[in-house]
């Protein structure tokens, strides 16, 4: 084969300029995430060590060929960047071109799961969509990425389960978010052994001794194997590896630990959609009858039923989903001011309370400033007061 000289100087300054490169991201990653050592936290350990094994190039076809014969194909999602969610879409689009899929996803909270289906039958809209989940206030990453992947399930009529629970908050709760979306990734394959599964996670969520290994370990509890592919999107260390060792980046890779890589977008853009997300959250301060009452309401719950000796992790129930997981999982929805009296209706009609109950509701909310329907296991406050939220 032909191999092309390339002159000292033009080499000097291409790697003066990838050091340049490599600097601003560090000086972004470093305004962006202070000095905490978050990133040192020993969650992310595993990620870290994963994304930097030895490699070598693969062809994307290849990529795409392992996840349409694997049982469940984790990837991993920077939730800042929509392209992440677009390549989450095309490669269910080639799942689903082989055998029944199912989506499995982040953003949404299991306890969630019929105001998903509903976005999905196409019986609510997405404003509503979006306002019943919190997603500003829950979520809070830009919305069109994983809009086009949600309308690609629709359009190829595949399931999408919810997978999270909360606090998103804090390391503490990482493992506990991690068992949670194990378990429902668990009792999709088990209850469906014929279809596949597309799980859309945080990248760090998805290194093999997070998720991937609590899944494997609750299927083998039930004599099962299912074949796993896990896809990285965008990992530093290959990027910057491959740019300075043969000038541009791969179309994909594949690690000697099985785990594959896809590129598309450069650390610096990558870092700075994170830095305009973190920039719009700054700025959005809601109205005092806006705010999200949820963790508030959740609280007082956790309050009561310690007075009452309960321990919610101890106490199982079964989700609407399909599978157990304790108590905390079926506190309600918590709606309030303008959304409170919105949503009343509506949201009481979808679980068939009559007209003459949804006239004494809403008569109930504007005497008490709070009401709690079983059916529709929701909250409605006209506005935060402990005693009557009680």
């Amino acid at each position: 084969s032909l191999r092309v000289r390339v002159p000292r100087g033009l080499e000097a300054r291409a790697s003066a300029l990838l050091a340049r490169q490599r600097s601003a991201v560090r000086r972004l990653k470093r305004d962006l995430f202070g000095s905490d050592g978050s990133l040192r936290h020993p969650y992310f350990r595993d990620l870290r060590r994963e994304i930097s094994a030895p490699f070598r190039r693969v062809a994307h076809e290849r990529l795409v060929r392992a996840c349409t014969g694997a049982d469940v194909v984790y990837v991993g999602d920077f939730h800042a960047d929509p392209s992440c969610q677009r390549v989450a879409a095309d490669l269910l689009a080639s799942m689903a071109s082989r055998r029944p899929v199912m989506l499995g996803i982040e953003l949404v909270y299991t306890r969630q799961q019929e105001i998903l289906d509903r976005r999905q039958e196409g019986a609510i809209d997405d404003p509503t969509f979006l306002r019943r989940i919190h997603y500003r206030e829950e979520w809070g990453y830009p919305w069109e990425g994983f809009r086009d992947l949600l309308d690609r399930a629709r359009e190829l009529a595949i399931p999408v389960v919810a997978l999270d629970r909360p606090p998103r908050g804090g390391f503490d709760g990482l493992r506990r978010r991690d068992a949670h979306a194990a378990r429902g990734i668990a009792a999709v394959l088990s209850q469906r052994p014929r279809s596949s599964m597309l799980v859309l996670f945080g990248e760090s969520h998805l290194a093999r001794g997070h998720v991937p290994r609590e899944v494997d370990r609750l299927l083998a509890r039930r004599g099962l194997v299912r074949g796993a592919v896990t896809v990285f999107q965008d990992p530093e260390p290959v990027y910057w590896s491959e740019l300075s060792r043969s000038k541009d980046v791969p179309q994909a890779v594949r690690f000697d630990g099985g785990a594959f890589a896809v590129f598309h977008t450069p650390p610096l853009a990558r870092y700075e959609t994170y830095r305009q997300v973190l920039e719009r959250w700054r700025g959005e301060t809601p109205p005092d009858e806006a705010v999200d009452l949820t963790p508030a309401v959740h609280h007082l719950i956790d309050t009561l039923v310690g007075w009452m000796a309960i321990r919610p992790d101890r106490h199982r129930v079964r989700h609407r989903a399909g599978w157990v997981d304790d108590l905390r999982d079926a506190y309600p929805e918590v709606y309030s001011g303008a959304e409170a009296r919105q949503f009343l209706g509506p949201l009481l009609a979808e679980h068939g309370r009559r007209t003459v109950e949804i006239r004494d509701a809403r008569k109930m909310l504007a005497a008490r400033e709070a009401l709690y329907d079983s059916r529709a296991n929701t909250f409605f406050l006209a506005r935060y007061l402990p005693g009557p939220a009680a």
